[in-house]
C-alpha cells in the first residue's frame, strides 16, 4: 500500500495499492470522495479493473487495525495438529482471519493446501 502526500495542493494525493503510481489496481483520493481503477492489469496482481469504469465516486470506507498485542499473541498461541501443513493451520493467518470475522465471513475452505 502507498500513501501520496507530496503537497497540500496537489491532486495526486492519496492512497493506493497494487502497480506503480499511475497505474494503480485502485487508487483512492485523500478526502475518500474519489477512486480510480487503471484500465489496464495492474503490475502487482495482474487483476483486471476492479469497478465497471475507471473512477468512481465512494460510497464509504472501512479501515480496520489490529493491536500488535493482539498479532502477536494469535502468532505464538499454540496449535493443535501441528504434523499438518495447512493454511487454516498456519499461526501466520490467524490475524487475517480475525480481520475477515471482523467484517462478518467466518467460513473458511478446509481443502489442504501445502504450498502456503
Amino acid at each position: 500500500m502507498y500513501l501520496f502526500d507530496s503537497h497540500p495542493l496537489v491532486d495526486k494525493n492519496g492512497v493506493g495499492m497494487g502497480g506503480q503510481p499511475g497505474h494503480f489496481g485502485w487508487f483512492i483520493d485523500r478526502w475518500l470522495e474519489k477512486g480510480k481503477c487503471c484500465g489496464v492489469r495492474c503490475a502487482t496482481f495482474c487483476n483486471p479493473r476492479l469497478t465497471d469504469t475507471e473512477e468512481w465516486t465512494i460510497d464509504g470506507v472501512e479501515a480496520y487495525a489490529l493491536h500488535p498485542e493482539t498479532v502477536e499473541s494469535l502468532s505464538k498461541a499454540p496449535r493443535k495438529g501441528t504434523e499438518r501443513n495447512s493454511c487454516l493451520q498456519n499461526p501466520a493467518n490467524d490475524a487475517d482471519k480475525l480481520l475477515l470475522g471482523l467484517h462478518g465471513i467466518y467460513d473458511f475452505d478446509s481443502q489442504e493446501q501445502p504450498e502456503c
